[in-house]
């Protein structure tokens, strides 16, 4: 008892001084998971002082040293940086000033994402105009009353998926074809986003586009 009570009060203590801390960068995402051969966008707020630049140390091999990554400073004062192709685990932390963030790890995992997206676009009767194909797609500009075709080509082999339209609103996926390719359609009636959801192996949903 008397051990568990020192250990609770020196925990304690730790706290106290790493929020007493008047120099801190804060780490979005810190430690994560992530598709293989993803991209992850790295943001650093710094707390309590300022500095000209920050720089992102990254390291993909547990005994390699870490190597240091660009960071832009946005307009809300944050810095934000960009680790491409994530094929391996890879440790970072960010640095500026001599202020150090601690070291997180963002771990891969074998999930679905969307490799590849194409859109057609049905626009209304009156316009008179012909569908139009865009094959690599993203955000859509349609006239309202569109109705926008997708196809999805995902990385690896998925159960399923749908097309989620802001909130509350959702599109299933139709079952993969022999190339393993999905297809939807929603009508654009109005201005909002959407993201693509595929299954994992295991069942699982992920969030994989967000347009």
């Amino acid at each position: 008892a008397v051990i568990r009570n020192a250990l609770a009060a020196i925990l304690l203590v730790s706290r106290d001084v790493e929020a007493a801390a008047p120099y801190r960068i804060t780490v979005v995402p810190g430690n994560a998971s992530l598709p293989k051969g993803a991209d992850q966008t790295i943001t650093a707020t710094l707390q309590g002082f300022d500095a000209e630049g920050a720089s992102l140390m990254a390291r993909r091999t547990p005994d390699g040293p870490f190597e240091p990554l660009s960071l832009v400073r946005s307009d809300a004062g944050t810095y934000e940086g960009m680790v491409f192709d994530v094929a391996e685990p890879l440790e970072y932390f960010v640095e500026a000033d001599g202020v150090r963030s601690p070291v997180f790890t963002l771990k891969v995992v074998d999930v679905p994402y969307v490799q590849r997206l194409e859109l057609e676009y049905h626009f209304p009767a009156y316009t008179g105009l012909e569908p139009q194909k865009v094959e690599d797609g993203g955000d859509i500009a349609v006239l309202r009353g569109t109705e926008v075709r997708l196809r999805v080509v995902p990385t690896m082999k998925t159960p399923g998926g749908r097309v989620a339209l802001n909130a509350n609103e959702s599109v299933e996926l139709s079952a993969p074809g022999a190339d393993g390719s999905m297809t939807a359609s929603f009508k654009a009636d109005k201005d909002g986003f959407y993201h693509i959801e595929l299954q994992a192996p295991t069942g699982e949903d992920r969030k994989s586009t967000r347009l």
